[in-house]
């Protein structure tokens, strides 16, 4: 296993996964823009002045339950200065301040129950807006400006999290992690050496033990290294910092709460090396009853693309096999906390594992 070329080959195949959002920036790399938003304020301004006209010429036509001519036009005077900042483009940190005040303002008007549709006509959720408003405010606090979703230049850290969120092709990613775990935990079964270990007068759980304590090392060491090259290669191609830029989520669909990038990586490494642990356990049960590597390779595959669709409660860890939706949840969720989840996958691992010592000490053999 150690002197297998494979290995070396599967390294480079999940830093290439973890690095293909920059293959995607070549030649793109853009600072990015508030049009979006700056479409929707002057839609809401647009609509508070004709709703003013309205009240003045024909007030018998104003929907009841609009808001009153002074109400409305205090709106105007807030919209004005955050259609100024972006259409003027003034500083990326006062669009950012005068988003933030607007963005508060408008989560209470949608308590109190107005109702705004975007540019698209699609309506604005009290939720969508509580996330956007914890982000504002949070950068405001810190007195950093905001980077626009659609920035292909910005700092590395905060690239390489949304990239981790986003960017990457998990699901590649998680198959190549199956691939790697499959075809090294039962290579030697598939080699000659199957028939010595078979004689060597040791109780065959040791064995076990020995080598997947033995793999677990180098895969979780070799994942660590690669994650940390990735992070490394992101952060030097691009503009230094980002690391504590905020990133808004929410467990209940009420209360938003906020996380830096620098705990969103970490969070995401470790459940990476979680979901490691866990496939292990799962190669180890299925090792005891074949040398086929096709099945044991389908075993695995399907657990990861399949688990996730199917198998959706707290305590599941395929539930947290989609790190993106449990790390960074943006609706209510039945998940654990963000992080929480990486014990429950490296705990059914760990379960697998022992199982698998059971199975193997009844039949004593490998």
């Amino acid at each position: 296993m150690l002197k297998s070329k494979a290995w070396l080959g599967f390294a480079c195949a999940l830093l290439l996964c973890l690095l293909w959002p920059n293959f995607l920036r070549i030649g793109s790399a853009k600072p990015g823009d508030w049009q979006q938003e700056q479409q929707n304020y002057i839609k809401w301004r647009g609509d508070d002045q004709a709703l003013i006209v309205k009240w003045q010429k024909h007030p018998e036509r104003v929907p009841a339950g609009s808001p009153s001519k002074q109400a409305l036009q205090a709106e105007v005077n807030r919209l004005d200065p955050v259609i100024d900042a972006i259409l003027y483009d003034r500083s990326p940190r006062s669009i950012t301040h005068q988003r933030a005040l607007f963005q508060k303002y408008l989560v209470g008007q949608i308590v109190r129950g107005r109702n705004f549709t975007d540019v698209d006509k699609q309506p604005v959720t009290l939720l969508d807006a509580r996330l956007e408003a914890a982000t504002l405010s949070k950068l405001d606090q810190q007195r950093r400006a905001e980077v626009p979703l659609n920035a292909t230049k910005a700092p590395g850290g905060l690239l390489y999290a949304r990239d981790l969120l986003a960017g990457i092709p998990l699901t590649w990613l998680l198959a190549c992690l199956a691939i790697w775990v499959g075809s090294s935990i039962i290579t030697d079964k598939r080699l000659v050496v199957r028939d010595f270990v078979a004689l060597v007068p040791v109780n065959k759980t040791v064995i076990l033990f020995n080598k997947l304590a033995a793999y677990l090392g180098l895969s979780l060491t070799s994942f660590g290294v690669v994650f940390g090259a990735a992070a490394l290669i992101d952060t030097t191609i691009a503009p230094s910092g980002g690391w504590q830029y905020p990133f808004a989520y929410t467990l209940d669909g009420v209360r938003v709460h906020t996380m830096s990038a620098a705990h969103l990586v970490v969070l995401y490494g470790v459940t990476m090396l979680a979901i490691i642990v866990f496939l292990t356990g799962i190669s180890a049960l299925i090792q005891p009853f074949t040398s086929n590597l096709l099945i044991t390779l389908v075993g695995l595959l399907a657990v990861v693309v399949i688990g996730p669709s199917i198998l959706q409660w707290p305590f599941s860890p395929t539930t947290y096999l989609n790190c993106s939706a449990t790390l960074l949840p943006v609706a209510a969720t039945s998940s654990l906390a963000p992080g929480l989840g990486s014990l429950v996958l490296a705990g059914w691992g760990i379960a697998a594992m022992g199982l698998a010592e059971v199975i193997v000490q009844r039949r004593q053999r490998l």
